[in-house]
């Protein structure tokens, strides 16, 4: 569980009804938002919204507000209260039974709805407190669950409110976590012969089909994790969505252990970057430009990690080239050479916002210090494909 000062985020199993008790206190709000995105494109952000609610104390004021915020965001779009008020009329669907897993997938179905969000504000002695739950449709479960208190005085309510619905649309992303790609294996020339020194000799390798992030480790994420780890109270919500940097090399290949996966290598990165076909750049042989990539930058941050642009792969591979130089697994060695030792440095590859042209290539190498992070350092995971289970053989 993580704990926030005034606000717990927790992950809960099983969805209950609303008849279970909270504190045995008066409900005055529960309102419903939902979250529509499509089921067959993860990454798709903003949401689509809606906020459905009852009368209750301070009803407006709080519905208005949520309404306001979240609208306010670049993650969510606010749509009509009269378009889900018509859908749960037609359905039959009652607010008893929001939190019931068949009603949840049959809303989905037909909204194309992804995720519920379920506000509940209600009374400990003189403060009103809000819970928000989010419920992921397919599944009918509780992702996450933040309760705060928000107040007596008005003015008061108003700047809590805000504040939490701040913690939602920084975690906007976690709703979808990024998807990892299959890379399938194969046989590709590494390095170049009209690079740099440490690029050479070209040499063949052979690799074996893994899965890799569409898009490179985002603030929130890492932040997340560190809360979990113990190393921070709470999660730093600025620049939420950016690429995660500013962190050494230990703690991405730790951040990659925990969700299952790892560091891709310096082999296997190059090959998504180039492909089968040795692509000089990840998206073709066009010189890099402002519409395939970020770079050339001197005095501002990277995108965010899932921005639009159109330099990616054809697997769908974004940002290896601008944006944030990545960590990969591999000690650093300043060439291909056999005889060539490892050195105490790990290697980045994919150049960054601030590196010019020449470095986007996908033979480019760099290193840094493993101890160290920096600013125009970020990283993506790598996980190798699960093994094929032979079927037992039947002898009939």
């Amino acid at each position: 569980m993580y704990t926030t000062k005034n606000c717990h985020l927790t992950n809960i199993g099983k969805i209950h009804p609303f008849g279970v008790q909270i504190m045995k206190k008066q409900f005055i709000k529960i309102l419903l938002v939902y979250i529509a995105s499509s089921f067959s494109h993860l990454e798709a952000i903003p949401y689509q919204i809606s906020v459905v609610g009852t009368r209750g104390i301070h009803i407006d004021l709080v519905q208005n507000l949520v309404e306001k915020e979240l609208n306010a965001s670049s993650h969510f779009i606010v749509i009509e209260r009269e378009k889900a008020d018509k859908l749960i009329n037609e359905m039959g669907f009652q607010q008893s039974g929001a939190t019931e897993t068949g009603n949840n997938v049959k809303i989905g179905a037909i909204a194309n709805i992804s995720h519920l969000f379920s506000l509940q504000t209600y009374r400990v002695q003189k403060d009103l407190h809000l819970s928000i739950q989010v419920i992921e449709i397919e599944t009918g479960k509780i992702a996450y669950n933040y309760v705060e208190k928000v107040g007596y005085e008005l003015r008061e309510i108003e700047q809590n409110v805000k504040r939490l619905v701040k913690k939602i649309t920084a975690r906007a992303s976690l709703l979808n976590p990024v998807p990892m790609k299959k890379i399938s294996g194969g046989l590709f020339s590494m390095g170049s012969d009209s690079g740099k020194e440490n690029e050479q000799p070209v040499h063949a390798i052979n690799i074996t089909g893994f899965l890799i992030d569409a898009y490179e480790v985002e603030n929130i994420a890492f932040e997340e994790w560190l809360v979990s780890q113990g190393r921070r109270k709470m999660a730093n919500e600025q620049n939420a969505m950016l690429p995660a940097t500013n962190v050494n090399w230990h703690d991405a290949s730790s951040y990659c252990h925990s969700r299952g996966a790892r560091l891709p290598t310096e082999a296997e990165w190059e090959y998504v970057a180039r492909g089968l076909n040795g692509r000089t750049y990840p998206w073709g042989e066009k010189v890099p430009s402002s519409t395939y990539a970020y770079f050339g930058k001197l005095t501002t941050f990277p995108l965010p990690t899932r921005s639009s642009i159109e330099g990616f792969t054809p697997e769908g591979i974004h940002h290896l080239a601008g944006n944030v130089a990545e960590w990969v697994a591999d000690f650093w060695r300043p060439n291909y050479n056999p005889g060539t030792s490892e050195t105490s440095f790990r290697a980045i590859r994919g150049g960054s916002w601030i590196s010019p042209a020449h470095e986007l290539r996908s033979s480019a190498r760099s290193y840094h210090n493993p101890d160290r992070g920096a600013s125009y350092i970020g990283f993506r995971c790598a996980r190798d494909l699960p093994e094929k289970r032979n079927s037992p053989k039947t002898n009939w």
